[in-house]
């Protein structure tokens, strides 16, 4: 649905605009849309009209020179002056009951008309060709208007209006969108494997497996597989928080998530197997923390079990955190056998967990290669011996004191980034997208992506690119977002989805979860909608503009305001957030509606620091009478607005055009509340967990040119719920 959020009348600088348009009127007529009317129908193509050049032009949202006194359209339309006006009759050839078990209707939109400000208003069309009521408007300082007719039937006449139009057309589209309901994704799922019977954990059959690396290297790996006699498919999890052993020993505290996916699926018939990465648990070789030996290494093992004679040939990868990095680390690579990946909380570009565009994340900016080689058991040399302290038994690729190219290699990348912030090789070598990109055309499995939007471990930023390039290779893709942190989905019916996921691709079971919307996405008000594809594409958006007075406004601010970042230290939490020394804060009026926010705001302007190093750190909050909720957050390094390979050694005095996205996200900002953005040198807290930032600042003023300044909100129109 279209969001408003601001009336016609309450819009700043009306009279002063309105006077000096009047005053500039000249007397014209137009003859309307081109074409004059269209239809809409099932199945076919959207319609779309041009509107003429209006010149001058201030209605303030009348649409009296549309029509005559009888109702009917006028037939010469001015489009310039008190009266102009703009009509396009269309017609929508669905009968009413097409929309039973639907949810949306006819989206209309008016866009391409640049700063200029138009208004649309929607009219049912009555028999007899007479104006009826009004069914549809939109008002909004924003170089686009939208609103949706809902369950839409019949004849309806689209106006445009010029609200303060000095010289401009327009473009008109007509569309259908809509889903067919909120239903329950298990209400789509049929026909899912049955435990067999007769087939239990216990008596199924273990083996231990060496697998060779193409290098040579040996990995260790373990399955669990049924003792059936037909071809089992395999879930497989590669991770470096496997210690080595039995999985099945109940003292293996390391393979507790292997024994709870083996109790699930083995009875279903499936195998289920895990393996360390190269350099952890018992696997030979150096921990190279992701990159492309690693990436290799994961596929041997795909293609070790998928060729094993036990197995079906399909192999299916899974986890969570690093365990759900590998998949689709090794996705990118295509290996054969490999038929569907579900990561979860995964991480596709090694950089960004330690950074967000160029600013340090607290601490992993500064020792997250350190202090990881200590958590997988691996310690630099000269600290405990260099032992892998968690391996139960010694190999011959753990050696005491062991010095591997690799581990130098990662430390040196952690101290050199830990200064400077640069994406430099080490990390480019990590970037899954970069990856993606050197080969798109490749056949690859289906994806089943799973993130929580309150992960700030694995922080959601890891979607920003990488989603919607993984849903344009045109996989099979389904994903679930919601209000969770670093771990499985809070969904009830995760596992009964994951069957059905897993039988679909790995064993190749029509089981409905295709004809199933394809995202889930759950909103922070806890309420759970079906999206064709996340971010939504056919989302509006509202821009506001924030104003030396401390306001969020429609139209352009102008002036600067400027704060001390105080070396980026972390700010104090308060039940209201003010403008002060180490901040300035911008509120817009009270919403007239739910605002849906579904995807990335962006923030751009022109921004200078007095020193020579610095960022840009934007916090969003909803004001409600009882204080601030802080919901998101956005940060870039002004030393790496050009380049995040090479950072510039000092931005001082350099004024430079920012833009900027906030987090990926979903939240309902609610009528009544006003939107809060606040810069300052580091986030704001609030009342939900968010991101720990350090940036690096020499103590900088940093000043906003509010001329060009604008905050970009996305706002979702479609909403299906469950």
């Amino acid at each position: 649905m279209h969001q408003t959020l601001y009336t016609a009348e309450s819009r700043p600088g009306k009279v002063a605009l309105a006077a000096l348009l009047a005053s500039l009127a000249l007397t014209s007529a137009g003859f309307g849309a081109t074409p004059t009317e269209g239809h809409l129908a099932s199945g076919g193509p959207p319609v779309e009209w041009a509107g003429p050049t209006f010149t001058a032009a201030v209605t303030a949202g009348t649409t009296a020179g549309c029509f005559d006194v009888f109702g009917r359209p006028s037939q010469v339309l001015a489009t310039t002056g008190p009266t102009a006006c703009d009509l396009f009759t269309l017609f929508v050839d669905l009968d009413p009951s097409f929309w039973v078990g639907k949810v949306g209707g006819v989206t209309v939109e008016l866009g391409e008309f640049g700063g200029n400000d138009f208004e649309l208003i929607v009219y049912r069309r009555n028999a007899d060709g007479t104006r009826g009521a009004q069914v549809a408007t939109s008002a909004t300082a924003n170089p686009e208007e939208s609103v949706t007719i809902e369950n839409a039937s019949g004849g309806y006449y689209v106006v445009a209006t010029p609200y303060t139009v000095v010289s401009s057309s327009y473009r008109g589209r007509a569309e259908l969108t809509y889903s067919t309901g909120g239903s329950a994704v298990t209400s789509y799922l049929h026909d899912l494997s049955e435990p067999i019977p007769g087939v239990t954990v216990q008596n199924a059959i273990l083996e231990h497996d060496r697998i060779p690396a193409p290098d040579g290297t040996l990995l260790d790996a373990w399955v669990l597989r049924p003792n059936i006699p037909g071809p089992a498919p395999v879930i497989l999890e590669v991770t470096p928080y496997y210690g080595g052993g039995s999985p099945m020993d109940p003292d293996n505290v390391l393979a507790g998530n292997f024994r709870n996916v083996s109790g699930r699926f083995v009875p279903l018939g499936y195998a289920v197997a895990i393996a360390s990465v190269r350099g952890t648990g018992n696997s030979e070789g150096c921990f190279s923390m992701g990159g492309p030996a690693e990436a290799r290494d994961t596929a041997a093992i795909v293609g070790w079990y998928a060729s094993r004679v036990w197995s079906n040939g399909k192999v299916g990868m899974m986890g969570v955190s690093y365990p759900g990095t590998t998949p689709q680390d090794v996705w990118v690579e295509s290996p054969p056998g490999l038929a569907t990946i579900v990561p979860i909380s995964g991480i596709s570009d090694l950089y960004k967990y330690n950074f967000v565009n160029g600013v340090h994340i607290d601490p992993q900016g500064y020792a997250f290669n350190t202090y990881f080689w200590g958590m997988v058991g691996l310690s630099p040399v000269g600290l405990n011996g260099g032992n892998q302290l968690r391996d139960p038994v010694n190999v011959p690729g753990a050696i005491v004191g062991e010095v591997c190219p690799e581990q130098i290699w990662v430390q040196e990348a952690q101290l050199s980034s830990a200064g400077d912030g640069n994406k430099d090789g080490y990390w480019q070598l990590r970037d899954f997208l970069a990856e993606l990109g050197q080969a798109p055309d490749r056949e690859r499995a289906s994806v089943f992506y799973i993130h929580g939007l309150q992960d700030w471990n694995v922080k959601p930023h890891h979607m920003e690119d990488w989603l919607p390039a993984v849903q344009a290779t045109g996989v099979p893709f389904k994903a679930w977002l919601g209000q969770w942190g670093h771990a499985y989905p809070d969904r009830s019916d995760w596992w009964t989805v994951a069957t059905a996921w897993f039988d679909q691709f790995l064993k190749g079971r029509d089981t409905g979860i295709l004809d199933a919307p394809a995202v889930q996405v759950e909103d922070d008000d806890g309420r759970w909608r079906h999206e064709k594809e996340w971010p939504p594409r056919r989302v509006k958006q509202i821009t506001l503009r924030p104003w030396a007075d401390g306001t969020l406004q429609p139209a352009a601010g102008t002036g600067s305001v400027a704060y001390h970042d105080s070396n980026g230290l972390s700010l104090p939490v308060g039940t209201e957030l003010i403008t002060g020394p180490d901040r300035v804060v911008f509120v817009s009026e009270p919403l007239e509606k739910d605002l849906h926010l579904s995807g990335l705001p962006r923030f751009e302007a022109d921004v200078t620091a007095s020193g020579d190093r610095a960022g840009l750190v934007l916090t969003l909050a909803e004001r409600t009478a009882t204080g601030d909720r802080a919901f998101n957050y956005a940060a870039v390094s002004l030393n790496h607005v050009r380049s995040l390979a090479s950072g510039a050694p000092s931005v001082a005095g350099v004024k430079q055009r920012v833009g900027v996205n906030f987090f990926p996200q979903d939240d309902v900002i609610h009528a009544g509340s006003r939107i809060v953005l606040i810069a300052a040198g580091n986030t704001v807290p609030g009342s939900q967990p968010g991101p720990d930032l350090q940036p690096v600042s020499s103590g900088s003023e940093i000043t906003l040119d509010l001329g060009g300044a604008k905050l970009i909100l996305p706002v979702d129109r479609t909403l299906v719920f469950e």
